[in-house]
Order: structure tokens, then C-alpha cells, then sequence
């Protein structure tokens, strides 16, 4: 049988793939590896597909993907193949965990030749749980190998990393992104299902990565972007009249929608060496009458809170960056003589000279949003921009 070029699963990421073959047919692949890189390049698939050319015995170091091995590990079923993640999205990995897992594989390979424990993701490993694994990580079994995945390096610590051997994957290629996007569609199609265009403009925004494309057609956040741009370019049209129209205006309203839905994750760890936690006693003598009126005034405050969120800086930054990528694909489109992404107001598209003034206004606008430090107000200086 002719051997796969690829590991099973795997588009892209040749050079490393290609590293990592080398290493394993020589019976040389690091005990603990990094992977490194943006979120949504496929870190985790590159990871399932490394777990098969360790076990496959029909295409050792690369795997054939049709094995019982190598089938078992592509559905989540191989007990050689085993991982660690939060309890829920967003938590911290427990101590407790991290040092279960890290004893089990002190009695791994359980069936194959070797074991692929992975840890995804490590930045959600705190100071705790991190030295809770450092003595599997630093002296595993033979054939027990880790892999951390990782989208910020930074947010692990200096003794994990200096422990084990960074691998950055990068970006993919448009085409191997839309193979990977068509494919992941063809699997578990969204209801309703996308068109070309929303497809193609996911693609684009996605900047390589296929995951953080298919996070745009299944979660609506699609449907939210173009949303915005519509009202965006209505409140340009209209001048000051639609840009200043207050808080309550759609305008105002999907902007504040979008940048909520912008996602922050802060990186999770102990205090710095250094810094003191204060405990604050509860009082020793409260009523139940007490416990309960206050129980009724926090949830009245969140509830207040909750209607009366608004976005961070840093959401609005992000967001005002998206909001230029997205209107960015619009215009380009119609410079090269399409509609866009939606049809223009009135039906009449803006000729070339003024479409061309608008991607520059653009590129500068995003090219200066770090800096400037009330977003609100860039967004909207850059909206009567637009509409002259």
C-alpha cells in the first residue's frame, strides 16, 4: 500500500508535518511538544493525526486513516489517544485533574506502541495544574509522548516550555482553507445552510484559519457582521443625521451587539511571585433575613448589569478591526464589478473613483485603531468619511 502524503485528517502544514514524519521514522520525535499558533488552524486535528502515525501499524510514522488503530483515534475511541481539557469553556484546568491525568500515563501505552496524551488547551493550565504535570511531562514512560496545545506561548509557564519543543503551525492556504471549511460542512451542515457568498466572505475573514471560518457560519455571527455593515453604510449615506443618531439607533445597536460578541480570553495562572491574597472574613452574626436581602439585592444588580452591559475598549477595538475587514471585502467586491456583499442602497453601486477613496479611508482606519484611545469616536469620524 502507497503510504499518504499527509497525516489522516491533516490539510496543510506540510513542513511540519514533514518534520514530524522524519522524526518518527527515525524513532526521534521529542517526548513533549508545543503546538503553537492562532486559534482555529487546526492545532487539535494536527495532534489526532500525529496520534495515528504513532499507533498505525499500515503506514507506521504517517498512518493510513482506514486502520481499526487509526479509525478509533479519528472518532475519539483509542485509549492511546487520550487528552485533557477544562471542565467547562473558559475554566481553569484543576490541579486535581492535571495530576490524574499525569499518573494515568505512568501506566501508558495501554494497547499500541505508543501514546499521544494531549493537554488542549495548555494556556487554560494555571500555576497549579502546570506543576501538577511537570513530572510527567519531564519524565515520561517510554513511547508516552505530549503535545500542548497552545494559542498564546506566553500564557505558559517558563518551566513547561523549557521542557519541551515548540512547533508553530501557521495559517493555511485559501484553497486548503475552503477544502477543509466545505468538508466540515458537508459533515454537520448549519440550518439553514450558508450560501457562496457567506461562505466566501467566512473564508476571508477567517485569515486562514478553517475553524475560526466555520465559527461564523454556525453561531450567526455571520448574519451579525453583515448587519452591522448594512446599517453602517445606511448611517454613512445619511451623514451626521444617521451617524449621530443616538444610542437607541440600529446603528448603535448592532455596533454594541457585535463588540459584546467579541471574545477576550484572558490568560489564567496564580498571582505574580510577590503579590499577597487578602481573604475577607464573612461576618460571624447574620440573619437569614439579612443573607436573603442581600441575595434578592445582588441578583436585582446583576440583573441591572446585565441590561446595561457595555463593551470593553479592547472589545471595541476588536470589533472597529472586524468592522474594516468586513466593509474592506465589500468595496473590493465592487471594484471588480459585483454586487458586494449585499446589493448598494437604491440599487446604484458607487462608482470607482469614490469605492477606491473608501478603501483607503479604511486601511487607515484600521491601520490606527490601536491608537486611538475613544473608539466611538474614531468609528464615527471614519463614517463621515465615508459618506462624502
Amino acid at each position: 500500500m502507497h503510504a499518504p502524503a499527509h497525516f489522516p485528517g491533516v490539510l496543510g502544514h506540510e513542513e511540519i508535518q514533514g518534520l514530524l514524519r522524519d522524526a518518527l521514522s527515525r524513532g526521534r520525535l521529542h517526548h513533549a511538544l508545543i503546538l503553537a499558533g492562532p486559534r482555529g488552524v487546526g492545532k487539535a486535528t494536527l495532534a489526532r493525526g500525529l496520534a495515528c502515525a504513532l499507533t498505525c501499524e499500515v503506514s507506521p510514522a504517517v498512518g493510513c486513516g482506514a486502520c481499526t488503530s487509526c479509525r478509533r483515534i479519528l472518532r475519539g475511541q483509542h485509549p492511546d489517544h487520550a487528552s485533557l481539557a477544562p471542565e467547562s469553556p473558559g475554566a481553569p484546568i484543576k490541579a486535581d485533574s492535571a495530576r490524574l491525568f499525569g499518573l494515568d500515563r505512568a501506566h501508558a501505552p495501554f494497547e499500541a506502541r505508543s501514546h499521544l496524551a494531549v493537554i488542549d488547551p495548555a494556556d487554560a493550565l494555571n500555576h497549579a495544574s502546570a506543576n501538577a504535570l511537570l513530572k510527567a511531562i519531564e519524565e515520561p514512560r517510554a513511547g508516552v509522548h505530549f503535545v500542548l496545545v497552545v494559542h498564546s506561548l506566553a500564557r505558559l509557564l517558563d518551566t513547561l516550555k523549557s521542557r519541551c519543543l515548540v512547533v508553530n503551525p501557521g495559517v493555511l492556504s485559501a484553497d486548503h482553507t475552503r477544502r477543509v471549511v466545505t468538508q466540515a460542512l458537508a459533515d454537520q451542515p448549519p440550518n439553514p445552510p450558508p450560501d457562496a457568498n457567506e461562505i466566501d466572505l467566512a473564508i476571508q475573514l477567517s485569515g486562514g484559519a478553517p475553524g475560526v471560518a466555520l465559527e461564523f457560519l454556525r453561531d450567526g455571527n455571520l448574519s451579525l457582521w453583515l448587519g452591522l455593515l448594512s446599517a453602517c453604510v445606511e448611517a454613512s449615506d445619511a451623514g451626521p443625521r444617521g451617524i449621530f443618531a443616538g444610542e437607541r439607533a440600529p446603528l448603535w445597536q448592532h455596533w454594541q451587539r457585535a463588540a459584546l460578541s467579541m471574545e477576550i480570553v484572558d490568560p489564567v495562572g496564580a498571582p505574580k511571585a510577590g503579590a499577597t491574597v487578602t481573604k475577607i472574613p464573612a461576618r460571624a452574626r447574620s440573619t437569614k433575613k439579612t443573607k436573603a436581602s442581600a441575595k434578592k439585592t445582588t441578583s436585582s444588580s446583576s440583573s441591572k448589569k446585565a441590561s446595561s452591559k457595555k463593551a470593553s475598549a479592547k472589545q471595541q477595538r476588536m470589533a472597529a478591526r472586524r468592522l474594516a475587514d468586513v466593509w474592506l471585502i465589500h468595496l473590493r467586491s465592487q471594484l471588480a464589478g459585483g454586487r458586494g456583499l449585499f446589493d448598494p442602497p437604491g440599487g446604484h453601486p458607487n462608482a470607482a473613483p469614490r469605492l477606491a477613496r473608501q478603501v483607503q479611508t479604511l486601511l487607515r482606519f484600521r491601520d490606527r485603531i490601536s491608537a486611538n484611545l475613544n473608539v466611538r469616536m474614531s468609528v464615527e469620524q471614519t463614517l463621515l468619511d465615508l459618506g462624502r
